[in-house]
């Protein structure tokens, strides 16, 4: 479960970066319907490739939240379903903001992204926790 969390760690700071890119380089439409933003972010290279890492996100939250759930740490499952909210929270920011180019979407985006980002740090510390307890016993 370790070398997974740090594959999720690395993948929200790859997909923080391809925001931040995808913020300044991708020329959405001031005005325009949902279907004419989500062309663009389909097309464009770093929007498209925002939106795979996103899916691989998903992905490796639900495995992680499964492989949680079996663990007997409380805490980790905890920060598991927090980490997995947070990145379907996330995922509504990101389509909203696609949809409606509403700044407050995007800023849902970038704090559901720090929540994420902590909950998993906080589940790599607890794993390395739990594995000095069992050496020491």
């Amino acid at each position: 479960m370790k070398k997974q969390l740090i594959g999720i760690i690395s993948s929200l700071v790859l997909q923080y970066l391809l925001g931040m890119a995808t913020n300044h380089y991708v020329p959405f439409a001031e005005s325009g319907t949902a279907e004419d933003q989500f062309t663009i972010a389909r097309t464009h290279l770093l929007s498209a490739a925002h939106i795979i890492v996103a899916f691989g996100l998903l992905a490796g939250s639900i495995t992680f939240l499964v492989r949680a759930m079996r663990s007997r740490q409380q805490t980790l499952k905890t920060a598991a379903w927090v980490g997995f909210l947070s990145i379907l929270l996330a995922w509504y920011g990101g389509v909203s903001f696609v949809a409606t180019q509403n700044d407050t979407y995007s800023f849902l985006m970038a704090a559901a992204f720090i929540i994420a980002l902590i909950s998993y740090g906080w589940s790599l510390f607890l794993m390395r926790d739990e594995r000095a307890q069992s050496t020491s016993r």
